[in-house]
């Protein structure tokens, strides 16, 4: 009968496997004999925390940014409700009064007149400053009392979308500053929670391995 060599272990079956050896980490691998379980909890709370990274922070941007596009085609849906645009004629040089101060453009206020559908109707609008009697213009009057009125101040569909844009990647930046928060907390609240445990077991070992019990 041959012994074994008395350095020698014997070898373990390949499909063998006891105690938590048998168990298989997050990772798919044969987990750590020596993991604690607070060392489990941070490895799913990271898993989840990725997770949630991944499908929470693009649907919180896309959610923020759609919400506000939406807000601002609800705003110029809104003006444009509350008056519209006709073409009125100058009736006088537009340029007696000190220009306006516009969006690339000096206006000036001018007279104007212009025919409804209950007839026509006279008004001081800010035009081009320059413009002659007689000139043909496109002013902004109220719906309901057909009086002249600033044209809608809503921004533009590029500026729209910007907006919507940036408020989505705001708000995908502070789901991940959440996460983080999270994270952190968590791993604070287990790192006490170990040590406090490693003092109460030292406190319970060490006089005999100080020989002190």
């Amino acid at each position: 009968m041959r012994l074994p060599h008395p350095y020698q272990h014997p070898r373990p079956h390949p499909h063998h496997h006891t105690g938590r050896l048998g168990k298989l980490s997050p990772y798919g691998r044969r987990a750590n004999p020596l993991l604690r379980f607070s060392d489990w909890l941070r490895i799913w709370v990271d898993l989840l925390i990725a997770a949630a990274l991944v499908i929470g922070a693009p649907a919180a941007g896309w959610a923020a940014g759609a919400a506000t596009y939406d807000h601002y085609q609800a705003v110029a849906r809104s003006q444009s409700a509350d008056r519209h645009q006709v073409t009125a004629v100058l009736t006088g040089d537009a340029g007696g009064s000190a220009p306006i101060a516009g969006p690339g453009v000096a206006l000036a206020g001018a007279p104007v007149r212009w025919t409804a559908a209950d007839g026509t109707h006279h008004g001081t609008a800010a035009v081009a400053a320059g413009l002659r009697k007689g000139r043909q213009v496109h002013i902004w009057v109220d719906e309901r009392t057909e009086k002249v009125v600033a044209p809608p101040s809503s921004p533009g569909p590029a500026v729209t979308l910007f907006s919507g844009v940036a408020t989505g990647v705001t708000a995908a930046g502070g789901a991940v500053g959440l996460a983080a928060c999270v994270r952190a907390a968590v791993r604070r609240s287990l790192d006490h929670r170990d040590c406090a445990r490693w003092e109460k077991e030292w406190a319970r070992v060490e006089p005999h391995w100080s020989h002190r019990a």
